[in-house]
Formats: structure tokens, sequence, C-alpha cells
């Protein structure tokens, strides 16, 4: 029976918030890398936060850039922390980036749920 443990993301000083200081694909800042292996899995969950006066555009490179792994969210000024991402699994070495729209106004929170075959 598949079993599973819960961590930090591995972009994550201390579970802190990660800035998003890059504006595009090219600075896009490392979330979240999963480990090598095929057989287990992480599950992230993701929430955003958006700290400048007016909206900004964040994107997440879920696992690459090609337009198929791709998240845009649109997070409104002042509105708090909103979910982006709510246990999609990767494994394998994926790597998880965001980049936003206007640079350090864009934090990113989370946890891992790494399942065990």
């Amino acid at each position: 029976m598949p079993t599973y443990t819960e961590h930090l993301l591995s972009g994550s000083t201390k579970g802190m918030g990660i800035s998003m200081t890059g504006t595009g694909t090219g600075s896009a800042d490392t979330i979240h890398t999963t480990p090598a292996g095929a057989s287990n899995h992480d599950c992230l969950v993701l929430s955003a936060v958006n700290t400048h006066t007016s909206s900004v555009t964040l994107t997440i490179e879920f696992g690459g850039t090609a337009a198929t792994t791709l998240i845009p969210v649109e997070l409104a000024a002042d509105a708090g922390l909103q979910r982006v991402v709510d246990l999609e699994p990767l494994n394998d070495g994926a790597v998880v980036k965001g980049f936003a729209s206007v640079a350090d106004k864009v934090n990113i929170f989370g946890r891992v749920r790494r399942y065990n075959a």
C-alpha cells in the first residue's frame, strides 16, 4: 500500500514564500524539483499572493516550458493567498518554475505530498 510524507517545497527556505523575481521563462524561479525515479511522485499544493497595487499574471511552468505544461493565473491585488495548484502530481526529476509579469510582487507558498510506492 502506498504511503506519503509531507515536505517543504525544495525552492523554499524553511517553508517561507518564494519570490518570483523572473519575468519570463528564461529567468523563471525554481519552486520545486521532484526526486529522480518514476515509481514515486510528488503532489504539489501551491498558493500565490500578489503584493502589488494592481493585478499581476503568474505563470507556473509545471514540469517544462511547452504550452501543455504552462499554468497562467491572473492574481488580483490585495486578494490574499490564492490557490494555483492543488495536489497535481509530478515525478522523475521534473522541475516546477514560475515567473510573473512584474518582478518581486508575487510570492509562492506550498507543500509537497510525496507518495512512495
